[in-house]
């Protein structure tokens, strides 16, 4: 943290919305899951892992990690993007499955 402090970033700013974020994907899959739709939070790394029984990818944080997603799947799943910001902390993916 002590280098992006040097380099004039607000750290603070940066850690506020991680939390925002957390707690805005929270909501996503509480409001997923009144609406009875299975839903499965990954990570880019595990999502190439999940997308064979996966309907929908939701991806939630920068343009990155939409393009990531894009670049993932291989057929016709489609992708929605949420984008949080762009100074982004943290990407998730949101897997709908049947």
């Amino acid at each position: 943290m002590r280098h992006l402090q040097q380099k004039g970033t607000n750290v603070a700013e940066l850690l506020d919305n991680e939390k925002k974020q957390v707690q805005a994907v929270q909501q996503i899959v509480n409001e997923l899951s009144k609406a009875g739709i299975s839903a499965r939070v990954v990570t880019r790394q595990q999502l190439v892992q999940y997308l064979p029984d996966t309907d929908l990818v939701i991806s939630a944080a920068g343009d990155g990690t939409f393009l990531a997603a894009a670049s993932a799947v291989s057929d016709q799943t489609p992708i929605i993007g949420i984008i949080f910001s762009s100074h982004s902390l943290i990407h998730f993916y949101f897997l709908m499955m049947s």
